[in-house]
């Protein structure tokens, strides 16, 4: 039997960021962690998801760094998973699943 897709169901040769597992998103964490943190640290879950936005966001990073006059080139243009805006800046509920899954 054939399949027929709606005009929002268009196929895709690769899955996107937001459709994988917990371990892909969990990945970025303790990268952040690694190069952001001090001491491995970051205090606040609201610092971690603004510098989680600069991540999966590359053009916002350019246009911050090139205001504070620094000249970065990044690898990608493309949004890597979409963040919703929050009460102090951006956010994903995936954070509640990825913390403990650390």
């Amino acid at each position: 039997m054939k399949s027929v897709l709606r005009a929002s169901e268009t196929p895709r040769s690769f899955p996107l960021a937001a459709d994988m597992f917990t371990e892909f998103h969990a990945s970025r964490l303790p990268l952040l962690l690694k190069i952001c943190g001090v001491s491995g640290r970051i205090e606040g879950l609201t610092k971690l998801a603004k510098l989680d936005f600069f991540v999966r966001y590359p053009d916002f990073f350019e246009r911050i760094a090139l205001h504070l006059g620094k000249n970065v080139e990044s690898a990608t243009t493309t949004v890597e998973s979409a963040m919703v805006r929050h009460h102090y800046g951006p956010w994903d509920k995936r954070y509640y699943h990825i913390l403990p899954f650390l």
